[in-house]
């Protein structure tokens, strides 16, 4: 088990889809793009070799496709490319292996590619495309301003520990000395209730 960041979803996204239009060079570009692929390889030669796992498999229903084949010729491509192994797509390719040996149960006949593709569209409509990209700079754009608003705060605050600095340094009252006493030793006993029994 295990989850997959932001980015990872997103490379994995696009792969897929990838995949799913038969747009091997969109898929491997991808993979360069992650840097999963060492860049001194040609992307068409490695389109080249996702066209060849992807090809034969596609279209099939669940009860046609043997994914332990695919991944087995997956595995040899990384192989060929120099490719390290990733625990991020260790667990997608296992997500692969369960979600056919489910669909075999629930349906053997449906197709995989199909049922997956707008799934993924939405996906990658949301979180790659232009609405991504206008969400994440809406993103920016409010972090930004957070922080051009606190800047006076912040520009005083500099200003007066940099006087004090130059006064002689900066003093602490008993009651801040008490406080941050306090604060240490809770932390400490936080810290010590969380450790395993020895």
């Amino acid at each position: 088990m295990g989850r997959l960041d932001e980015r990872s979803r997103r490379v994995f996204a696009e792969i897929l889809y990838g995949f799913i239009r038969r747009d091997y060079y969109a898929a491997a570009k991808a993979h360069f793009d992650a840097g999963y692929v060492p860049s001194h390889y040609s992307v068409d030669a490695f389109a080249t070799a996702l066209r060849s796992v992807g090809e034969p498999i596609f279209g099939r229903d669940a009860n046609k496709m043997d994914m332990s084949k695919v991944l087995q010729q997956l595995f040899d491509v990384t192989d060929v490319f120099d490719m390290h192994l990733r625990p991020e797509l260790v667990l997608l390719q296992r997500t692969m292996v369960v979600v056919e040996g489910v669909a075999r149960i629930i349906d053997p006949q449906i197709n995989l590619w199909e049922t997956a593709e707008p799934v993924v569209r939405d996906y990658i409509a949301k979180r790659v495309g232009p609405r991504a990209l206008l969400d994440q700079a809406k993103q920016n754009a409010d972090a930004a301003r957070s922080l051009f608003e606190a800047f006076p705060q912040f520009a005083e605050a500099a200003e007066q520990a940099a006087q004090q600095l130059l006064d002689g340094g900066i003093t602490l009252s008993d009651d801040t000395v008490d406080r941050l006493a306090e604060a240490i030793r809770g932390k400490r006993r936080r810290d010590k209730k969380g450790q395993p029994a020895t």
